[in-house]
């Protein structure tokens, strides 16, 4: 785990985290879920989104790269600091008893959160590509994934016990298929 760092984008990340809980977005509740799942299941496509449409494009021009001092076309986490360790960390925090009900919402607030304390900033694509990768494991991929848990359990705003079974079953159903694949 990182030290506390003080970084350069906190008051913009703070003015986005009260844009997003002002938002009617990302209402949908989660229960009965794993961290491990969240993170494999919404961090390299809702956490993504959410760091883009955060960090605009916009945003970035206004940001040289932190390396070279460059034109600056990427969002960069740092080592030891990916996405999916900045979920974890919002995650533990917010959600440590996963037989309680969150919205998705609290943990992208959390995930924001995150950030604050991190050295994230943005580079132009050649220092980027020069960034330490962490090594990926090569079992681990959607079909494992989906085989060894039962389903998320999302529970749609607004929506019946009868509805959310209904969407408990058609995630059972779509992991069934992408494991027959």
């Amino acid at each position: 785990m990182s030290s506390a760092v003080a970084n350069p984008h906190s008051e913009y990340i703070d003015k986005r985290i009260e844009k997003l809980q002002m938002s009617d977005r990302l209402r949908t509740k989660i229960t009965d879920t794993t961290h491990d799942i969240i993170i494999k299941d919404f961090s390299c496509h809702l956490f993504t989104d959410l760091i883009q449409t955060t960090f605009t494009p916009a945003y970035l021009r206004k940001h040289a790269c932190s390396d070279c001092g460059g034109k600056s076309e990427h969002r960069c986490h740092g080592a030891g600091e990916e996405r999916g360790e900045l979920l974890k960390r919002a995650l533990e925090r917010v959600f440590p008893d996963t037989t309680k009900i969150i919205s998705l919402k609290e943990i992208a607030v959390a995930f924001l959160e995150e950030h604050k304390t991190t050295r994230f900033t943005f580079k132009c694509t050649a220092c980027q590509d020069k960034e330490p990768r962490p090594k990926k494991n090569k079992k681990s991929n959607v079909k494992s994934s989906l085989s060894k848990r039962k389903s998320i359990r999302l529970v749609p705003p607004g929506e019946s016990e009868s509805r959310q079974r209904t969407f408990s079953l058609r995630l059972k159903w779509i992991a069934i298929f992408i494991r027959k694949e």
